[in-house]
């Protein structure tokens, strides 16, 4: 099968090995010709356009799979509604009509609670940060694009026999349709330099000790679009995180612990870098176990963070040397 991804970068390039691995065509999308070569030298057809530039997808190959993965990168002199609203707009007019699954990754800053309280897939989407506003925007573009239909049932083994060629294919496979994954915060191995590096030096840190921290590891979080493909049913949001919200000041002890550093401190006077520094909310992640029937590698921070701690703690040591 042929699949495409709109940014590959820290989840997006673990996809495209994936599917790699399992014999899959892999076209992914950047602006940059340096990384082009990048990619094209991991095997992956890599095509040089800008999803804020809509004229530049115009050459981009028709294929069984999109995933949207783009981040927004406060270095590429956009703006964030420009990037995360308007470049999914610019995708979806090209691939509506030109892929049989769109596959949108989203957020759970789509979510504005803030007193602690659980959500999951039905609860209210009332953002109050700019990045969730344009997350639940491009959501809704991305069903305005991909009006759900019933899924046809397989047909039976006489039908293929009589059937020939694409008509075969098409009939065979679901209606083209789109799924929506919202990622709570993603951590791994070199995500978490920036943290280690502030407890060693035996900073405070900014905001809430007990405001909620929502997570997944990014294997997991490749495991959840693996099983979205799977176990394909078009129209549906999924909330990807792991089993256990953990609290700001248990994550940060966690994380000292493990590396050798001071207990963490905390100024409440200062807001977070990310977030709302209120309580927030909890996830839950019922439906992706349910639906998908996934298990997960890392139910909790326990067992990820060891695993993502293996680079984050290497480049720290050569950064302090």
């Amino acid at each position: 099968m042929t699949k495409l991804i709109f940014g590959c970068g820290y989840l997006g390039r673990r996809v495209a090995n994936a599917w790699s691995a399992a014999g899959d065509k892999v076209h992914v999308v950047t602006r940059s010709p340096d990384r082009a070569a990048e990619f094209q030298s991991q095997g992956w057809t890599a095509h040089v356009a800008d999803i804020c530039d809509a004229p530049s997808l115009a050459t981009l190959p028709a294929v069984d799979t999109v995933l949207f993965a783009v981040g927004f990168d406060r270095q590429s002199g956009r703006m964030q509604r420009e990037v995360m609203v308007d470049g999914v707009a610019h995708v979806l007019a090209h691939y509506h009509h030109r892929c049989r699954r769109f596959i949108y990754i989203s957020s759970t800053s789509v979510y504005g609670q803030h007193d602690g309280e659980w959500v999951d897939e039905s609860s209210p989407t009332e953002p109050t940060q700019p990045g969730g506003q344009c997350c639940l925007a491009a959501e809704r573009l991305v069903w305005n694009a991909f009006p759900q239909h019933p899924v046809p049932s397989p047909p039976s083994a006489g039908e293929n026999i009589r059937m020939r060629g694409a008509v075969a294919s098409d009939r065979a496979f679901p209606e083209p349709g789109a799924t929506v994954l919202r990622l709570a915060g993603i951590y791994g191995p070199q995500r978490l330099l920036a943290c280690i590096e502030a407890l060693q030096r035996g900073e405070s840190i900014a905001g809430n000790p007990d405001a909620w921290l929502n997570l997944i590891h990014v294997d997991d979080a490749v495991a959840a679009i693996l099983a979205c493909e799977a176990h394909w049913s078009p129209g549906e949001t999924y909330l990807v995180c792991d089993n256990q919200p953990i609290t700001r000041r248990e994550y940060f002890a966690a994380l000292a612990q493990r590396i050798g550093a001071p207990p963490p401190t905390f100024d409440e006077s200062q807001p977070p870098r990310r977030g709302s520094g209120g309580l927030n909310k909890r996830c839950c992640n019922r439906k992706l176990h349910e639906r998908l029937d996934l298990l997960l590698r890392y139910p909790t921070l326990e067992t990820g963070l060891p695993a993502g701690l293996v680079a984050g703690l290497s480049r720290a040591k050569s950064l302090l040397d």
